[in-house]
């Protein structure tokens, strides 16, 4: 089993207010950028999104892999809430990947596992 975590200050997600802003079209794609601004605090949302990438590079390199193969990839919401990732293409650890997310007023962080 390998792991990856990341924690992000949500702060540093405070000041990308508009959707088109460079810095998030480089990290996030327009379904994860929508996803976000349709919440109350955008930031938390940007912030965990941006954790939970991190995680699974980390995990993903933690196994021996090079994460580059894997990319891009999106980090989407089911209709309950949950995170979920979509692969661009096919890969061998999509089905052996979980990820959990979560945030408060300051910090987001991610966990990703490669059972």
């Amino acid at each position: 089993m390998d792991i990856g975590v990341d924690l992000v200050k949500i702060s540093r997600f405070q000041e990308y207010s508009r959707k088109t802003n460079p810095f998030l079209k480089r990290f996030f794609t327009d379904e994860e950028i929508d996803y976000c601004f349709s919440r109350g605090s955008p930031e938390q949302h940007l912030a965990g999104k941006f954790a939970c990438k991190e995680a699974i590079i980390k995990a993903i390199n933690n196994s021996g892999r090079d994460y580059k193969k894997y990319l891009p990839f999106e980090i989407l919401n089911m209709t309950d809430g949950r995170p979920f990732i979509k692969f661009s293409k096919d890969n061998d650890i999509s089905d052996k990947l979980k990820i959990t997310l979560s945030h408060d007023y300051e910090y987001a962080v991610a966990f990703a596992v490669i059972k």
